[in-house]
């Protein structure tokens, strides 16, 4: 396609897109707003006067989303993700939608599908990803910006910036589906119908069995139409994915939300027979497939409700053994343990990765350690950021990422800061998560002065119930856990605490994270016997330490990757945004130059930056440093030594 002249800088793109009623912002050439606050522009337009402003030298240009949305397909963790995604929406019947999009090519070999909606706005959410969490298909919607043609690298494939395409909402919902049949993280939770004991199976394991012909069938009776091989299109669309067969083998997966069956579950078939003929009662279901001829084996013994159970029946001693028997039967018991070639253990589901490196997986623990004052709340702060946030990538996590996909609980223990200190700590990861609530499945405690008896009894309770009412633990924090004991230099009580989170890790299927100190003046030796065995068992421990007020994050102790001294997590309190924020490579140069109490160049880039967002009385550079020479008594000639300092390295951005 032959570009319209008018539309070769980013200022003519900026105000055709005006006229269309979409704001649109200035970003360099790391894709960072020229702005030093940008998200007005999410309710109102930017003004001819400062759009002139902000494209006068070249600016690339992004488009702040709401009612225009973007589906990002990136292909650079899966070349094949182009090719599947447009397979599949071509077997969907999308080929209308397609053709009405504006599409551009990414720097990096990508696509994006751009478009205007006028229902529910989107967020930013991960559609595909693969298994270890990266993302190959996700939206750019409300509360977020995606760059656009002329921007370097970016180029109109199709259709142009004159006039943004508006789609239904069940059109968009199409492109939604079938970008989530192409998601290879873990299985979707699988649906498990309560039915009293003694109800005979054994029909359903035997339609089951017949699922290939019996399931297609049920599904073109119930309204369903099958689009390409393994898709299927809900009754009262045209178009789209609701559904496969097969993607996972002998499993209906549904996308959809507009059905009877619960979006991003696994059936199996007999369980879809039920809830489409048997309006989802089980007992019913069993019973009519039984009338049908399927089955006719006795019901099996019933399975364990929970692990904790499974684990108690694993390892109980039948009452009233002899020491004798009690031999004999431990060697049963522990039969199903033994190591078996051709029975591979399923993959660990990674929880918890640091600077790209995986740290924690289930049935794990974790270590996070640091002298008093090194960053540690700042950091577990950064571990519920982005397990709340709508798009993890959007944010700053100190180089965190927390995948959390099915709601899984994640519990936190603070048995060491007072009731206020824990509510900002919680209120300040919602904050740095962008989102607008806390999630249910997100439960922390403040358990400060309780006993460690008692701060173990509610841990145990947490989990159980947790696993009860969210299907699953995905994580603890206790911070700290030298609460849990009496004695951390007590080698039995600190060796028995260490067994028991090891198992209470294994049997919840979750991965536990210690939080503790080091002893106090050294660089290395954490707490006391606990410290010491905690370490020993750890899949990972984490490493802070602060200097100058600036914190890094490393491990050498670790099961997988280690994460070298100086190539994890830096970040420092930031003055303007009132929490820690991760730094540059040259921030973190900057910072080290700072002698005795001087204030770095960092230092001087938050104060300005500081006071241009809240004095708007001293609005020129001359004026604050001015300003701020008298309020932090340097010199001006200091401040403009450290200013010199920031344009050396392109950090001034004024």
């Amino acid at each position: 396609m032959i570009l319209n002249a008018d539309y070769t800088s980013s200022l003519a793109t900026a105000r055709a897109l005006r006229a269309q009623g979409v704001a649109c912002i200035p970003v360099d050439l790391e894709k960072r707003p020229c702005l030093l606050s940008w998200k007005e522009f999410r309710d109102q337009l930017p003004t001819e006067s400062d759009l002139s402003q902000f494209f006068a030298n070249g600016s690339g240009i992004a488009i702040v989303a709401g009612a225009i949305q973007c589906i990002d397909i990136d292909v650079k963790h899966d070349p094949s993700i182009w090719e599947r995604y447009i397979e599949g929406l071509e077997a969907a019947g999308c080929n209308p939608i397609i053709e009405r999009l504006v599409i551009q090519r990414t720097p990096s070999g990508g696509w994006h599908f751009v478009f205007r909606t006028k229902g529910e706005p989107i967020r930013n959410v991960k559609l595909a990803r693969k298994p270890d969490g990266a993302a190959m298909i996700e939206t750019r919607g409300d509360g977020g910006y995606f760059l656009i043609a002329p921007s370097k690298g970016y180029s109109l494939i199709q259709g142009d910036w004159d006039e943004i395409p508006t789609i239904s909402d069940a059109e968009r919902e199409s492109l939604l589906e079938v970008a989530r049949s192409l998601d290879e993280r873990q299985s979707p939770r699988e649906h498990r119908p309560s039915m009293g004991s003694g109800d005979d199976l054994s029909p359903g394991d035997a339609y089951d069995a017949q699922a290939d012909t019996e399931l297609p069938a049920l599904l073109r009776k119930h309204g369903w139409e099958q689009c390409g091989r393994i898709h299927w299109t809900r009754p009262g669309k045209t178009h789209g994915v609701s559904a496969s067969w097969n993607q996972i083998p002998g499993r209906f997966w549904v996308f959809t939300t507009s059905t009877q069956f619960e979006a991003e579950h696994s059936y199996r078939p007999w369980h879809v027979f039920a809830i489409l003929e048997c309006g989802g009662d089980y007992r019913r279901a069993a019973a009519e497939l039984k009338r049908l001829g399927f089955g006719s084996k006795p019901a099996e013994p019933p399975m364990a409700t929970s692990p904790r159970e499974s684990l108690q029946q694993a390892l109980a001693a039948p009452p009233g053994a002899t020491q004798g028997q009690a031999g004999t039967d431990i060697l049963k018991r522990i039969e199903a343990l033994r190591f078996r070639p051709l029975e591979k253990p399923p993959e660990p589901t990674i929880l918890c990765y640091v600077a790209g490196v995986q740290v924690l997986t289930n049935g794990n623990l974790g270590v996070i350690s640091g002298q008093a004052k090194s960053g540690k709340s700042a950091f577990l702060e950064a571990h519920f950021a982005s397990a709340m946030a709508p798009d993890p990538a959007a944010i700053d996590s100190l180089g965190v990422y927390v995948p959390n996909p099915y709601g899984k609980a994640i519990i936190h223990l603070d048995t060491e800061q007072s009731a206020y200190d824990h509510w900002q700590l919680i209120t300040r990861a919602q904050r740095r998560a962008e989102t607008e609530e806390v999630p249910p499945w997100f439960l922390s405690y403040c358990l400060t002065g309780m006993m460690p008896e008692e701060i173990m009894n509610a841990l145990e309770a947490l989990l159980q119930d947790a696993l009860e009412t969210f299907g699953g633990v995905h994580s603890v924090f206790i911070d700290g856990t030298a609460d849990l004991v009496h004695d951390p230099n007590d080698t039995r009580e600190s060796f028995a605490l260490v067994r028991h989170l090891m198992a209470l890790a294994n049997t919840y299927d979750c991965g536990i994270v210690n939080v503790i100190h080091l002893n106090p003046g050294s660089e290395s030796k954490t707490r006391g016997h606990l410290g010491s065995q905690l370490e020993r068992k750890a899949e990972s421990n984490l490493r802070l330490e602060a200097d100058k007020g600036v914190t890094q994050v490393w491990s050498e102790k670790q099961r997988r990757s280690p994460i070298k001294k100086g190539e994890g997590p830096v970040y420092r309190w930031s003055v303007t945004d009132k929490c820690h924020r991760s730094m540059s490579v040259d921030e973190i140069s900057l910072a080290k130059t700072t002698k005795g109490k001087a204030p770095s160049a960092v230092d001087i880039l938050e104060l300005i930056k500081h006071h241009k967002a809240t004095d708007m009385s001293t609005d020129t550079v001359t004026n604050i440093i001015s300003v701020i020479s008298t309020d932090i008594g340097v010199s001006k000639r200091t401040i403009y030594r450290k200013v010199d300092e920031l344009k050396s390295k392109g950090l001034w951005i004024y």
